[in-house]
């Protein structure tokens, strides 16, 4: 069987090496051509990517090439390296590589769902989440403190992150009225924090959507109003503790309208639209739609 194999060589703390993923892959009895996620060749790669596309670094590299090759017919492997390794947790395949490629030969093609956002300034794909709100300001946080000089960041201690950085957020964020439709159904209000979520996990391996099923066709939905701060910080926490929370946050729905909401929003782990300049302006110009798009792509799991 010919594959191409898309990896990525600075991914989480196990770099992936052209070397190791070839001899892990020719093993096992393929015609592997491995490409680097890096630059501009893995695009022209796919173009013929033979009977199988592997890919091997983390969320980001994963997202860009199941994206890549959404409708196209040709099926995913994934062989997680990155650190959180959301996309690969949610689905089960959160193993070491060469037991993963050894599956393989009794894997099922599965047909995966993509999420769709479209706004005044074009559309995107998604696999992981969009949302609005709490997560976006943890995005930036992150940003602002890798251009932080080392010396500066050391000076401000150890900085919150993950589940305390959004329980910290999700406390403190000023709400903002955004008129919003689930499936038709009027959910406006005063709100906080808004995420549709295709997989469990966002961000730092923080399962935020336990319920969500990336084969059902619909996407979780968790909104959480300016009355719910509290009921929402104890559901993170019960999460967090693996406990069952005392309350459910999340809506399956199939398309998602937001107007009115003029603050940054994100797609997996970007800033969508990128945060140059007044684009955070242009939010309010218009409608974001957000739908789920039943079986994007085909995963070997």
């Amino acid at each position: 069987m010919r594959v191409t194999a898309i990896y990525n060589p600075e991914a989480g703390s196990q770099t992936v090496t052209r070397r190791r993923l070839a001899s892990l892959l020719e093993r096992a009895g393929y015609d592997a051509t491995c490409v680097s996620a890096k630059g501009k060749r893995w695009k022209d790669a796919l173009e013929d990517p033979g009977d199988l596309v592997v890919v091997s670094g983390g969320d980001g590299t994963t997202a860009k090439v199941a994206k890549r090759l959404a409708g196209r017919g040709v099926p995913l492997a994934i062989l997680p390296a990155g650190t959180a390794n959301n996309i690969a947790r949610s689905l089960g395949l959160d193993a070491p590589l060469d037991k993963l490629i050894a599956r393989w030969t009794e894997a099922v093609l599965t047909p995966i769902d993509l999420g769709l956002a479209r706004g005044p300034w074009g559309e995107e794909l998604f696999i992981e989440a969009w949302g609005l709100g709490v997560f976006p300001r943890m995005l930036e946080r992150a940003a602002a403190l890798e251009k932080m000089p080392a010396a500066e960041r050391a000076a401000l201690g150890t900085p919150r992150h993950g589940i305390d950085l959004m329980i910290d957020l999700v406390m403190s964020s000023t709400p903002t009225h955004w008129t919003v439709s689930l499936d038709g159904e009027d959910r406006s209000g005063e709100y906080i924090m808004l995420e549709a979520m295709n997989i469990r996990y966002i961000g730092g391996a923080m399962e935020l959507a336990p319920t969500a099923d990336a084969t059902d066709g619909a996407l979780d939905v968790i909104a959480v109003r300016e009355d719910e701060r509290r009921p929402f910080v104890e559901y993170l926490r019960a999460i967090h503790l693996g406990s069952v929370p005392n309350r459910e946050f999340t809506t399956p729905a199939s398309r998602v309208e937001v107007h009115g909401a003029k603050v940054l929003a994100h797609i997996d782990d970007e800033p969508w639209p990128a945060a140059d300049g007044d684009k955070a302006m242009e939010l309010e110009a218009g409608t974001m739609t957000i739908e789920v798009q039943p079986g994007g792509i085909e995963v070997l799991l």
